[in-house]
């Protein structure tokens, strides 16, 4: 084994530890639709059957962050591009929201397990006491073994989703403060890449998957992600790189892997090297 491969196992035994007891894994819309058939349900009950499995293998609790509520709500308005004004993105949100939510609702209690729908706005971590209401909340859902589904606010907030349509990745940034908010021990965040690669995959073959990240300040990192976006989502991976970078300064360590794959979460809490880990 080389030096670089065993340092790359040593790192990968962080977020195998028995330590990590509460993850939160957040999907982009690239993973949950596809910009021409909607709600990618597959992928939705795939992850379903990991975070059971783990939750009952292992004791590990979850909380995911969803996007594609828009998305979703596309196809039931009839619109075939992305909305483009604020109303049309926060109809499609309510619209959507509902679909979203049944999917995940079917694909948990399936597995036996019941989930909680939670709409939070940036403004929920500003105020102390929404704060500790909705911290509250998700500890005791989780505490029930109840699986917490959050979710931007579409419907009433305004900056967050001029943000996300802008390509800020609003979500990513919402789950760093739900990972923040509930102290948990590692953020997944799932993509319709493998990782981060030294360049775009999806135009260079050459391009290589960076398994392990020790500095996330490293300008050859930040030049290798620029700013792509996925089809169907609009964060890219410039904003997961910086909720990465908010949570590294804690201590906590990140995860980007492939929504995808049917064993990504599995694969990267048994400690093997799938996507790429940001320490």
């Amino acid at each position: 084994m080389s030096p670089e491969r065993h340092t790359g196992s040593r790192a990968r035994e962080i977020v195998s530890s028995p330590r990590v007891r509460r993850v939160v894994v957040k999907l982009g819309s690239g993973t949950v639709t596809d910009p021409e058939k909607g709600l990618r349900e597959p992928t939705i009950r795939a992850l379903a059957a990991q975070l059971s499995s783990a939750w009952a293998d292992s004791g590990v609790s979850f909380v995911v962050v969803t996007s594609g509520a828009i998305a979703a709500g596309r196809k039931k308005l009839g619109m075939s591009e992305r909305p483009r004004t604020v109303a049309l993105k926060q109809a499609a949100a309510a619209v959507g929201q509902t679909s979203l939510m049944r999917a995940y609702e079917r694909a948990f209690e399936k597995r036996g397990r019941h989930v909680a729908q939670l709409l939070l706005t940036h403004d929920d971590f500003e105020s102390r006491e929404r704060y500790v209401n909705a911290r509250n909340t998700l500890l005791t859902l989780l505490s029930r073994g109840i699986v917490p589904i959050v979710n931007e606010n579409d419907t009433v907030a305004t900056e967050e989703i001029r943000l996300e349509g802008g390509g800020g990745g609003a979500n990513d940034h919402l789950a760093t403060l739900v990972t923040q908010m509930i102290g948990a021990d590692l953020l997944i965040l799932l993509t319709d890449s493998d990782g981060l690669f030294t360049k775009d995959p999806h135009r260079h073959p050459d391009a290589r998957r960076i398994p392990v990240v020790r500095d996330i300040d490293d300008e050859s990192i930040r030049s290798a992600v620029g700013r792509r976006v996925s089809a169907g989502g609009t964060g890219g991976m410039a904003s997961k790189l910086r909720a990465a970078q908010v949570l590294s300064a804690s201590g906590v360590p990140v995860v980007i892997a492939s929504g995808l794959s049917r064993r990504s979460i599995l694969d990267i809490l048994g400690g093997k090297d799938t996507g790429t880990l940001i320490l």
